[in-house]
């Protein structure tokens, strides 16, 4: 089954495309900048503590955020510079990337319906805001990859502009009488 995949010329409906991409992707790598640091900073506090066990899974998931981010932050500038530069090719290569960070949501998603449905009270709340936020990201997440689809279709076209003439479609009959060399 095929189906066919929106192409939007503007961002969030009222920016030109391109420059809605762009601020997007600065305000994200902001952002993205901003948690790392305070990632960071809360890892190495934990770790300065004297009385607080230290365990693999303590470990493993802050180095596995801190990895995150780290890649997060290096594509959102790979993004940053294919939009300056109307790169397709690195333009597509977030692309994918963000197909990643998709598939990450969903799973957290599923993560807080497991805790939703786990039968606690602090279990079902935490579960439902969780949830709601990864909920949240998962649409913004589409939106996004079908706004950086759209620009990369549209630098693949080679151009900005493309006008579509309707009225070319309309059939024009014309008999013609070989031996007299007339037209009707």
């Amino acid at each position: 089954m095929r189906c066919e995949i929106p192409e939007v010329g503007r961002c969030c409906f009222c920016f030109p495309l391109r420059l809605g991409l762009i601020v997007w992707g600065y305000l994200k790598l902001a952002a993205s900048l901003v948690l790392l640091v305070v990632i960071l900073m809360s890892f190495i506090t934990n770790l300065q503590r004297q009385n607080y066990p230290h365990d693999i899974l303590f470990l493993g998931s802050n180095i596995f955020y801190i990895g995150s981010l780290f890649a997060d932050i290096v594509f959102h500038i790979i993004f940053a510079v294919g939009a300056h530069k109307k790169d397709p090719k690195k333009m597509e290569l977030f692309l994918k990337f963000c197909i990643y960070t998709l598939v990450t949501y969903v799973l957290g998603l599923c993560y807080a319906l497991y805790l939703t449905f786990s039968g606690y009270f602090f279990g079902f709340i935490f579960g439902l805001v969780i949830g709601t936020l990864f909920f949240s990201c998962i649409v913004i997440e589409i939106y996004i990859m079908i706004l950086i689809r759209s620009e990369v279709v549209k630098l693949k076209r080679g151009s900005n502009f493309q006008f579509v003439n309707h009225s070319a479609d309309a059939n024009i009959s014309v008999e013609i009488d070989v031996d007299n060399k007339t037209i009707y």
